[in-house]
Parts: C-alpha cells; structure tokens; sequence
C-alpha cells in the first residue's frame, strides 16, 4: 500500500513538471540528436573501429553492456535502494528508487515502440544473416544511403522486422540507463554522481561492441534524459513520509 501511494504522489509530481516549454523543448533535443546523431554515424563508426581489437576493453563492455539493462541494471539498483531505504527509514531513497524505475520502464517502452517499428540495422548486420533469417533479400523503406561493415547491408529503416538485427534505433540501453541516471542525479544527487559515468559508459559500449550506431545511442540517451529528469523533478516534491512522527 505504501508503494502505491507513493507511485501516485509520484506521477502528481511528475505532472507538475510538465508544461508546454519543457515538452517541446524535449521534444526538440530528440530530433537536434537524431540529425546530429545521423550526421556523424560513419565518423563515430570509424572511431569506434579503430580503437577496437582490444580484448581488456571488450571484456569492459560487455560488462557495462550486461549490467546497464533494465532488467540486470536498474531493477537490482532500484530495489536495493527501496530496501535501504526502508531499512535506514529513509522515505526519500524509496521515493527516488520507484522514480528510477518508473523512469526507465518508461523511457526503455518509448525507445521499444520505434525501434520495433522502425527496423533499422544494427552496425554488426549482415547481408548474408539476414537473408537467413527473413528468408529473402531486405531492401530498406529509407535508405542512409551508407554501406554497413559487410559490404552488402544498406543502413536504414526497414520498417517492422522480427530478427534483433533489425532493432538499433534508438538504444534501449542508452535509454534506461540515462533515464536511471538522471533521475537519481536530480532526487538524490549523492548517488547520481556515481551512477551517471556508469551510465556513459553503457553508451560507449554499445557502440564498442557493434551493437547501435552513433545516432542510435545518442537518441536513446536523450529520450532517456528528458524522462529522467522529469521524474528526478517529480520525485523531490514532498511526499508525506510515513516515517513521521
């Protein structure tokens, strides 16, 4: 009962947050970095390639790319800190803890109803595995008009595509982690800090490891940001504590 109350003092919070302004400006940093974010995919590609080969640095990705999921990442975060919280007596840690869930549930299901959509490649994809797994030769709804890595593969939007190949854009990682992070930078920054080069870094190693492009990533984080911060806000709006004397 005391979660759920708090999950709606919550979202009366996060209500409050909202205005015109703060929409349409969020609104705005997503397509800013999606134009952006396209611009530079073959430039961070290439950066990326370069620096590749490293086997220390994969076994590093692979880490911060395991444990910057949802269901690794901030679910075990969360509850931990519900639990401290409770422990500890301190109705702010579980009221920051259901933000950051809620946050990146909700950021992770926005970038999920494009990125099923939309059917764009992921860097690794290749030509050959995809006409194993569809069946027949994909051609591209709308084409970025690059050649991925294979030779073969066009970069773009396929539209609704089963195979994981075809679900790159925009990052769910990037997404749920930034939206984690943000969330307990503005409600508790003390432990925000610490969160948000972890949160970096799950970028990084999703581009490392060829699994999202530039703009994927860049998108994902700015969806991840702005729903992070709306309930980051939502969640320092007092709450009665039910701790109180």
């Amino acid at each position: 009962m005391q979660a759920l109350a708090t999950i709606r003092s919550l979202l009366r919070g996060v209500r409050c947050q909202i205005n015109y302004f703060r929409f349409f400006s969020g609104v705005g940093l997503i397509i800013l970095s999606a134009v952006l974010g396209f611009t530079l995919d073959g430039w961070a590609y290439d950066l990326v390639k370069d620096a590749g080969g490293n086997s220390l640095w994969e076994i590093v990705a692979e880490r911060l790319s395991f444990w910057g999921d949802f269901l690794t990442g901030t679910l075990p975060l969360c509850l931990g800190l519900w639990v401290m919280g409770y422990w500890l007596k301190r109705y702010q840690w579980q009221r920051t803890a259901l933000a950051c869930l809620l946050a990146a549930f909700l950021a992770g299901g926005m970038v999920s109803a494009v990125r099923l959509t939309a059917g764009r490649t992921r860097p690794n994809a290749t030509l050959e595995n995809a006409k194993v797994r569809l069946g027949y030769e994909p051609r591209p709804i709308i084409s970025f008009g690059r050649v991925l890595p294979d030779g073969k593969l066009i970069d773009g939007f396929y539209g609704i595509k089963r195979p994981a190949m075809f679900q790159a854009f925009p990052s769910g990682h990037a997404a749920t982690s930034v939206a984690t992070a943000a969330t307990l930078l503005v409600a508790l920054p003390e432990i925000g800090i610490f969160i948000v080069p972890m949160a970096l870094g799950v970028c990084w190693s999703r581009m490392y490891l060829h699994q999202h492009h530039f703009s994927d990533v860049l998108v994902g984080a700015a969806v991840g940001l702005i729903v992070g911060l709306s309930f980051g806000r939502g969640a320092r709006v007092e709450g009665e504590s039910p701790y109180a004397p």
